[in-house]
């Protein structure tokens, strides 16, 4: 009986996702997930207790971090991500595990169904960076290795990527495309020359010397914190829609004051 006992102890523990390496506040259940991000495994707490909300796949104490903005009835998870971090289930990541892309509405979105890895290409769009093994990535989507035999040579042993690209297309993080979508195209190699390597790490990002963002991909400018947001929101946080708003009144306004000088004096001249 105490054998039984103990097999069970050790069942339940090894169950109990507060077993999970990187965080001892996982809540109870089964919220404890393997993600691959940026091609590395990780294992990641998907609802923490209520104190602590998932950030980077560990718990942190929810009133104690600036990335995770907890649900209004707090639950161990997040219901929106700030700065340059992106809401996924539950929680919130730098960049969005494997097989999703950044929103420009700071959520992690699913890549298409024959995409295993993707970027985003707008802030509501995204471009194939490596396809399912028949599949390669031509100018953003995925077509199989025969029909994209004109403009892609795939590699010996397929693995969703382009080698090398032939014609008047160039070579971008491993699939073809007419025109590069960052860098500068080579016709001697058709390749895109110049493009930062795709673990930069820093989500949007179209330059990052020495870690440190200096250019945006399109649909996005560099905020304070050398992060990139999205274009329709500036520095100060405020919408273009609002901005505008705040534009349009004060022309109302200024208008109203010089339109009633103008009748006042006119009416005084006349008095």
């Amino acid at each position: 009986m105490l054998y039984l006992a103990g097999l069970a102890f050790a069942y339940l523990a090894l169950a109990d996702p507060k077993s999970c390496t990187n965080s001892q506040n996982c809540a109870s259940g089964t919220n404890c997930l393997d993600v691959n991000i940026n091609g590395q495994q990780k294992e990641i707490c998907t609802k923490c207790e209520a104190t602590h909300v998932p950030v980077e796949g560990a718990c942190q104490a929810k009133d104690g971090q600036d990335k995770c903005t907890p649900q209004d009835a707090p639950d161990g998870t997040c219901k929106a991500c700030q700065g340059s971090t992106y809401l996924y289930s539950g929680g919130c990541y730098a960049a969005c595990p494997d097989g999703f892309y950044g929103k420009g509405d700071n959520t992690c979105a699913s890549c298409d169904s024959s995409c295993d890895k993707c970027e985003a290409k707008t802030p509501t769009s995204s471009r194939c960076t490596k396809c399912a093994v028949t599949h390669v990535p031509i100018d953003g989507a995925c077509e199989t290795i025969a029909a994209a035999g004109a403009k892609c040579t795939a590699k010996s042993t397929p693995d969703g990527t382009c080698q090398s690209c032939k014609g008047e297309n160039y070579l971008y993080r491993g699939g073809c495309y007419v025109s590069c979508p960052q860098g500068t195209p080579n016709s001697e190699t058709n390749t895109c020359d110049g493009v930062p390597a795709p673990d930069c790490n820093l989500p949007n990002c179209k330059s990052c010397p020495g870690g440190t963002c200096t250019e945006c991909n399109d649909g996005f400018v560099l905020g304070d914190d050398k992060n990139c947001v999205p274009s329709s929101v500036n520095k100060s946080g405020l919408s273009t829609g609002a901005i505008a708003g705040i534009a349009v009144a004060a022309i109302i306004v200024v208008g109203g004051l010089v339109g009633f000088l103008c009748w006042w004096f006119i009416c005084r001249g006349k008095a």
